[in-house]
């Protein structure tokens, strides 16, 4: 069985990855901090059953904007992080 491609939600800078190809070879690119440190090793919770850290988890922002009866509207972010990292694979 091959790993042909896989998804990854919810890990570091990868809040929704979908259809990572996997070839012979792989290469990948990218800037400094890019999420290819990250892409490899969401690849390993899929193949070698390990668990990310409460660090791992992509930080969610939630705008709590409430607007009033007047013209002026207070806002504020709340940043949270996501309640689960997901990585599947299409083998």
């Amino acid at each position: 069985m091959r790993l042909e491609s896989f998804d990854i939600q919810g890990f570091r800078s990868l809040a929704d990855v979908r259809g990572i190809p996997l070839r012979n070879p792989t290469i990948l690119t990218g800037q400094n901090d890019g999420g290819k440190s990250a892409t490899l090793t969401a690849l390993g919770f899929l193949l070698n059953g390990q668990t990310p850290t409460a660090e791992d988890y992509t930080f969610e922002r939630e705008d709590s904007a409430k607007a009033s009866d007047t013209t002026r509207a207070d806002s504020a972010t709340v940043v949270r992080r996501t309640a689960e990292v997901t990585v599947t694979g299409q083998f």
